[in-house]
């Protein structure tokens, strides 16, 4: 998998026997929870990583260097991990971003690696790796590197693909074999499968598996949907941080994903890979919005199905948002009707004691609304930039 033409040349940055990273320390002993991270931005959601041993040696010792703390999406075949990973980015706006591993002095690729970052209540993130790991035709370091993901995170989901029996059987006891291969190595003690379909046999496939590795995995409820997944594992997340003393904690903001993917989402791919979704082009008008004088709130929603597209806030607000924007547009267009001026409308605005409060369809995204409220006094909202323009990150 080849990088974008157009980025800056790589990154002077390795990990060998002698790893380097910086660390970044916290500002103050009660500030938020910081990290170093791995690797070194060099474009829009790219991060590089250059190594002169083993890909999952080296990515070992960055994890052990800089205590990323991370969770982790992995499945049991079908290829589920990428598909979760790019559907809780489209219903969240958190745009999928790549780490690639470089071979030092060559600048061959080695593997891509894929995750997400979910913000945190005191402005920090948690990262979501894809333990799916592209590592073009080398099958052994894309396992490897996949193995060692989930064996240093806090938590891993496993998606389990409605599949034969025999097949699930045989994916789980495979797992089973590499993680008491690596037993030393194997840190995670938070494990949760996710089936699309549950039954009595998987049950006692996943009782037979903890007994045989000591690792407590538990099984969730059917799991088919990005909200759903998100849920279960932000819930059990923001518990395990309950345990954990105040200073430690990383408690995430979302736990709801309010707008939906649509059914069979595509595979990730390394060109362009979000910057065509249309969740992350809505979150793109948000930010362009927000950087607006006088700008407060912003909620983008379907206009007939309410779901909230994008917004700023939080979730409830933009929920609220939407409702309320919907019943504004329906009741001014009776209004209309009965006065024999038509229905359609183009945008509709009113002023309060102290805000004004501006409703406007999305040329870029058709079928959606933009809801934003502003200072009483700022100045008229300037037009969103076209969609070239949004997507190079205007």
């Amino acid at each position: 998998m080849s990088s974008d033409p157009h980025e800056p040349a790589p990154a002077r940055f390795w990990a060998d026997t002698n790893v380097a990273t910086e660390l970044f320390e916290p500002a103050s002993a009660r500030g938020p929870v910081r990290t170093a991270d791995i690797g070194e931005p060099v474009g829009r959601h790219v991060r590089e990583l250059f190594v002169s041993c083993d890909p999952a040696q080296a990515l070992r010792m960055q994890l052990e260097q800089s205590g990323l703390r991370y969770m982790a999406i992995a499945d049991l075949g079908g290829g589920r991990a990428r598909r979760g990973l790019l559907d809780i980015s489209r219903a969240s706006g958190w745009p999928v971003q790549r780490l690639v591993v470089r071979r030092q002095g060559y600048g061959d690729t080695l593997a891509t690696l894929y995750f997400l970052d979910s913000p945190t209540q005191d402005g920090g993130s948690v990262r979501v790796f894809c333990a799916d790991v592209d590592a073009g035709t080398d099958e052994v370091a894309r396992v490897q590197l996949g193995l060692m993901l989930m064996a240093r995170a806090e938590l891993v989901a496993l998606l389990v693909p409605d599949q034969s029996a025999s097949l699930r059987t045989q994916a789980t006891e495979t797992l089973r074999q590499e993680i008491r291969r690596q037993r030393t190595g194997w840190l995670c003690r938070n494990l949760i499968f996710m089936p699309a379909k549950t039954s009595p046999e998987f049950v006692n496939e996943i009782t037979r598996f903890r007994a045989e590795t000591g690792i407590p995995a538990r099984m969730a409820p059917a799991v088919r949907r990005a909200d759903q997944l998100w849920i279960y594992l932000g819930s059990t997340w923001n518990q395990m941080q309950d345990r954990m003393v105040a200073g430690q904690r990383l408690i995430l903001r979302t736990l709801a994903l309010v707008a939906s993917p649509a059914a069979g989402g595509a595979e990730l791919r390394a060109e362009s890979l979000v910057v065509s979704d249309t969740g992350l082009l809505a979150q793109r008008c948000v930010h362009h919005l927000l950087r607006q004088p006088g700008v407060q709130r912003v909620c983008l929603f379907n206009l007939q199905s309410q779901a909230v597209v994008a917004h700023s806030g939080t979730p409830d607000e933009a929920q609220a948002m939407a409702v309320q924007g919907r019943a504004l547009l329906q009741a001014m267009g009776r209004a209309g009707e009965v006065m024999a001026l038509g229905h359609a409308l183009v945008e509709a605005s009113f002023t309060l004691t102290e805000h004004r409060v501006q409703l406007r369809g999305m040329a870029l995204l058709p079928g959606c609304v933009m809801h934003v409220v502003l200072a009483r006094n700022a100045p008229p909202l300037r037009p969103l930039p076209g969609r070239a323009q949004l997507e190079a990150g205007a």
